[in-house]
């Protein structure tokens, strides 16, 4: 499905786009889809895609979810502050994760009414106001129909028509057709702002529904902006961390046995094998260093372990080409750190300090980082400078009025 004024000129160019459900029934391309016809399912374009699903989707999460949960509603003051006129009202809707929570704080310290809402707590980083409790992906209809409930009785459906700007990290508002996004546009009169992050478009394809072609749109990496299905569908807008958060934060460093970690989610997204790979045959070859692999561990111990780092190991995957969080908190650390960057980025990210390496020469950067440790300093304080001209938050915040204005 292309949008009006995408330009294709080979079957590689169409962006397809995934039905969640479908394709974790199916465990893959669902009949009917063009990733599923035998003269398409060998493109560069369906194998990408294929790969993408297979190393992002969650099989069987209804069996990890927490049966427990219950819906959230907000506070009687929240809700007053709901009835204000005097004040710009910003709803951060989505994935639940950290960003939301911080551009929510600034814009209160600013003077805004902002509250942040999640549809569930499953894999969610907390801090939100408003639980709605309800996922076709994650629960039974028995379920959802209890939130339902729950949330007409409580006012949260009546709330959540209450604000001036809505914020959608990732995709969802409340229908899995997002169809009721675009409402809120076009038939509610609201702002509306799509802020991509990443699986949405990259493994989901939700940017190629036609009813939000005329939605503001942004993305957080530069490697999104290869996704759009047309010229200036995205506008890329940084990732942003909160500076003085991590300005507070006590490091340490040797520079004799220096510590190389390496965080990691999802191995084949991350090179995870190839970082192991790597570190095995410094090992054997007797270079001294330590290791650490941080495997799934909650945010906090991750903060921590990136404090006591020399040497943080990014994504070592060049299909992205790009660098993450992982790198953007280690370098405000002022930690050196490690990634394969594709050249074609680099007008966006001007004097990016990260060490860029592929599978193939992992090993020798590596080495060269473990045997010059006055490098490892003076590259971990040129992060800390890239980091506070290229990430700030407070800056980004300030830039999002400006295209909430336009959306």
């Amino acid at each position: 499905m292309l949008l009006r004024g995408a330009k294709i000129t080979t079957v590689d160019d169409v962006r397809y786009f995934i039905d969640k459900r479908k394709w974790e029934n199916h465990r893959g391309p669902p009949p009917g889809h063009p990733c599923a016809d035998p003269k398409l399912k060998n493109t560069a374009k369906c194998r990408r895609t294929i790969e993408l699903f297979n190393s992002a989707v969650t099989y069987d999460i209804k069996k990890n979810v927490d049966r427990k949960e219950s819906v959230r509603c907000l506070t009687g003051m929240q809700k007053a502050d709901l009835k204000r006129k005097d004040k710009l009202k910003i709803l951060h809707i989505g994935t639940g994760t950290l960003i939301q929570n911080v551009y929510r704080d600034l814009q209160q310290k600013d003077g805004n009414v902002s509250h942040v809402m999640v549809h569930t707590t499953t894999a969610k980083k907390g801090g939100y106001d408003m639980n709605l409790s309800m996922s076709p992906y994650e629960f039974g209809w028995g379920h959802n129909i209890k939130s339902i409930l729950a949330n007409t009785f409580n006012g949260n459906f009546r709330d959540l028509l209450r604000y001036d700007v809505y914020h959608i990290h990732h995709d969802a508002f409340l229908l899995p057709s997002k169809k009721d996004i675009a409402w809120l546009k076009y038939k509610f009169k609201k702002k509306v702002l799509l802020d991509w992050r990443g699986q949405g478009v990259r493994v989901w394809g939700f940017n190629c529904i036609p009813w939000l072609s005329k939605i503001r749109q942004i993305c957080s990496s530069p490697d999104l902006l290869d996704f759009q299905e047309y010229e200036g569908q995205f506008e890329w807008l940084p990732f942003g961390i909160d500076i003085g958060y991590f300005n507070r934060i006590k490091t340490t460093s040797d520079e004799d046995n220096p510590l190389i970690m390496h965080a990691t989610a999802n191995w084949k997204i991350k090179g995870t094998d190839h970082v192991l790979k790597a570190v095995d045959e410094l090992k054997k070859e007797g270079y001294k260093f330590r290791f650490l692999l941080n495997d799934k561990v909650p945010y906090e111990t991750t903060v921590k372990n990136y404090a006591k780092s020399d040497i943080v190991v990014d994504w070592i995957n060049p299909i992205y080409g790009i660098y993450g969080t992982v790198s953007i908190e280690s370098m405000a650390l002022g930690k050196a750190c490690c990634a394969s960057l594709n050249p074609k980025y680099d007008r966006y990210l001007p004097g990016c300090p990260v060490v860029n390496c592929s599978p193939k020469d992992l090993k020798e950067k590596l080495i060269y980082l473990i045997e010059n440790p006055s490098e490892r300093k003076r590259i971990g304080k040129e992060g800390k400078e890239y980091v506070r001209k290229m990430h700030d938050i407070k800056k980004i915040k300030d830039k999002l009025y400006d295209i909430y204005d336009e959306c």
